[in-house]
């Protein structure tokens, strides 16, 4: 596992003397993705219950809330040689509070509230998880030595910790002392944790830093309102904070926008059940973070997959072993699959934790469109802020923003399941939407499902990628049949690593486009496009203007006559993309005539109903 590294903006660097030599300075980083400091502590966050791990050792434990006593542990022995702020260290002690103290000797012992460091209501020489208090069911404090020398880590782990005025909201937390590189960490293992029957988790408010003396301190903003950012009592979501010696790999993490994946089908009925939540969280969080969903071909009829399950679809669900829908994915790690009955997986909550790790990399993406080719040009260059080996690809991804279909395809809720006046069943009649809308449909990856190999990267380098995609099926599958509309097309794309899976960043093209839905009936050579066509209760009509001048839109039935002037007026150079209500006409063939100031052409279009 590989950490960033970045200078802290709010760190304090004054210099002090230890053993008649200058302090060593740190350096702030976090973790480069989710998991333990050098993948060494391959333990569950909370795999055991009423003892410690195997090889761990016992420091001090409560049974409830009430028995929570503030106090320090005995003193105890660092396994190794380890250096803190450039002098050797050999014996700390713990604070049930949520820190450690080289001080041995000190009387200062502080609980919650925290405060901001440096602070002269800590003892020198302290390392901060600082600010717990009892836990509602009890809690621990162990210590446990994992790996070999010369890279052993000594996890001090406070399990549980309390919040001072909610003792149902619980963390974990570790600080963490490494062998040889005398590197800290602060671990967030377990964060969000509550046992309430309500499921309400109150914050608890921590001090997250290294203090070397009461004007000396380094910490992680926003401490003393730092939160915890994990939600799962596995490993591999853990967020360390790092404080190092060593400022070689200093870096900026950039904004992230986490990959929010999910694994759907059109007749699915936990897929329909869980619409209404992830539709919600993905609207609140749009421009923070970039959605894509993966029609499958189980276990119904979903006319979307029919056009797209070789190869796109099935090589997907294989990457991510999806053996049942709905199931969703962040960052390519992270899984939010609905359990039984559980529809509310998915919350902001875990986008936003997901998005504070940062990033290494930044994408700056755009776009066009070619209305004669109906093809689809994206282009990408990704900055480095930290250095990689060979491991990453880069993927793009073709996504329609909606496909609404005119029926209900699903095989497990039918129309009839609906209550009135849509059938005669008990499913509310306002979630219908969710068995004919579709968001964010995937279409295709660019140039193949297995991505574009990128390079060994350095600080500050640059890549430059074009993708290229000449529309070659229909959203949906016999869409004269099954008729549909669609909205606009948009680009995805994102770094993975290949071993992992995890995703770096990803990247949602903001200007959308949209491609031709069917056999153009084009009467001349002119940049017009007409489209869904077949149109149900709308179209659109596409087109480039090279100067500004006047435009008109006529509509013309089978007999010639004129039922509509869609657009009369002067109109600025570029591409233009009018949509038109056809609720109004009747099912037909109509025909629309297209005038500019230097062209003119006209172009067949079906009404259907």
């Amino acid at each position: 596992m590989k950490t960033l590294r970045f200078i802290a903006l709010a760190t304090l660097t004054t210099l002090f003397s230890t053993t008649g030599v200058q302090a060593q300075k740190y350096y702030q980083s976090r973790s480069l993705e989710p998991g333990n400091p050098g993948g060494i502590n391959n333990d569950s966050d909370v795999s055991f219950v009423n003892s410690v791990p195997k090889g761990g050792t016992l420091i001090y434990s409560y049974n409830y809330a009430t028995d929570y006593k503030l106090q320090y542990s005995a003193v105890q022995t660092i396994p190794f040689a380890f250096q803190f702020a450039g002098g050797a260290v050999t014996k700390y002690k713990i604070a049930s509070s949520g820190y450690i103290t080289f001080s041995t000797s000190s009387n200062i012992l502080t609980g919650p509230p925290a405060k901001a460091l440096p602070t002269a209501s800590l003892p020198d020489s302290s390392i901060c998880t600082w600010g717990m208090a009892g836990a509602a069911n009890g809690g621990k404090i162990f210590t446990k030595v994992y790996g070999a020398s010369p890279h052993q880590q000594l996890w001090i782990v406070f399990w549980f910790g309390g919040n001072l005025t909610d003792t149902n909201s619980q963390n974990v937390w570790a600080i963490v002392l490494e062998q040889t590189t005398n590197n800290i960490y602060l671990v967030d293992e377990w964060g969000n944790v509550t046992t309430n029957a309500k499921n309400i988790y109150n914050p608890i408010n921590l001090a997250l830093g290294v203090q070397v003396t009461p004007s000396t301190a380094y910490e992680v903003a926003p401490s003393p309102d730092f939160h915890a950012h994990t939600w799962s009592p596995g490993n591999t979501d853990n967020i360390y904070y790092e404080f190092s010696p060593d400022s070689s790999l200093a870096y900026t993490p950039q904004i992230k926008y986490p990959l929010v994946e999910e694994f759907t089908q059109a007749s699915c009925d936990p897929c329909y059940h869980a619409a209404p939540n992830v539709d919600s969280v993905l609207t609140n969080n749009t421009g923070h973070c970039t959605p894509v969903r993966y029609h499958v071909d189980w276990p119904g009829v979903d006319y979307m997959n029919n056009v797209i399950q070789n190869p796109f679809i099935d090589t997907m669900a294989v990457n991510y072993n999806v053996t049942g829908v709905p199931y969703g994915v962040i960052d390519g790690s992270s899984t939010f699959t609905p359990p039984g009955g559980y529809y509310n997986s998915l919350s902001s909550q875990m986008i936003q934790d997901e998005a504070y790790i940062g990033s290494p990399f930044n994408i700056a993406a755009k776009d066009s469109f070619d209305l004669k080719t109906n093809t689809y040009y994206v282009t990408a260059k990704i900055t480095a802020y930290h250095a990689f080996a060979q491991n990453l690809v880069a993927k793009a991804i073709i996504t329609v923003d909606t496909v609404s279909y005119t029926f209900d395809q699903s095989t497990e809720d039918p129309s009839s399941s609906f209550a009135p006046p849509i059938g005669s069943g008990a499913d509310p009649d306002n979630t219908f939407q969710y068995v004919t809308k579709f968001p964010q449909v995937a279409e295709d990856m660019l140039p193949f499902s297995s991505g574009t190999k990128l390079p060994a990267f350095t600080v500050g380098q640059t890549v430059s990628l074009t993708f290229k995609w000449t529309k070659n099926h229909p959203w949906g599958d016999q869409p004269k049949s099954y008729k549909y509309d669609s909205t606009a097309t948009h680009a995805v794309i994102y770094i993975q690593n290949t071993g992992s899976m995890y995703v770096y960043q990803s990247a949602y093209v903001s200007e959308g486009h949209t491609l031709t839905e069917s056999v153009q009936n084009i009467l001349d050579n002119s940049d017009f496009a007409l489209y869904p066509n077949p149109a149900n209760s709308s179209f659109n009509l596409a087109f480039n203007l090279n100067a500004g001048g006047n435009v008109q839109i006529a509509l013309f039935n089978m007999l010639g006559q004129n039922v509509g002037i869609l657009q009369n007026g002067m109109m600025a150079a570029g591409q233009h993309t009018l949509t038109f209500n056809t609720s109004t006409l009747k099912a037909g063939v109509y025909f629309v005539r297209y005038t500019s100031d230097n062209q003119s052409a006209t172009k067949q279009l079906i009404i259907q109903k």
